[in-house]
């Protein structure tokens, strides 16, 4: 998306982007970025869970209802890992091997935790992504490299 010339030396006008010199106009615009990542952790056939954050209701446990969890839930499908960011849940996944555990005794994995981020601006009629994440080989509850 170029810059975009104006008639305006103060002011745009509208709110579709930013005076940035006299006569020129910054349009508002995201960029998305794509990448491809072929997880053999620890071998071919892994699995996807998702991890989300909540607070816990105020109880005799949790007096100062101060206390959070996480939740994590296996991604069995395709469809079920086509998954948005949630900041608000702190929503994470993991690629992991249920076969083989590290020192701990947990799977090997991989986690993929979203950074600065925002949303997707325009109309959902116009969204040409699925969401912001999009595991595209699961097979049953696998995935395939």
């Amino acid at each position: 998306m170029l810059t975009k010339a104006t008639d305006d030396t103060t002011e745009t006008g509208n709110h579709l982007g930013y005076l940035v010199a006299p006569h020129v106009v910054a349009v508002n615009h995201q960029h998305f970025l794509n990448f491809r990542l072929d997880f053999d952790v620890d071998g071919p056939i892994n699995n996807l869970s998702e991890m989300t954050v909540a607070a816990l209701p105020q109880s005799e446990r949790n007096r100062q209802a101060n206390a959070f969890a996480m939740e994590e839930t296996m991604l069995a499908s395709e469809a079920m890992a086509v998954r948005d960011m949630s900041l608000a849940q702190s929503r994470a996944w993991m690629v992991m091997n249920p076969d083989k555990k590290n020192a701990l005794g947990t799977p090997c994995a991989y986690m993929l935790m979203p950074g600065s981020n925002s949303v997707f601006y325009p109309l959902e009629t116009s969204r040409s992504t699925k969401g912001t994440v999009c595991i595209a080989s699961l097979l049953g509850n696998k995935v395939q490299s």
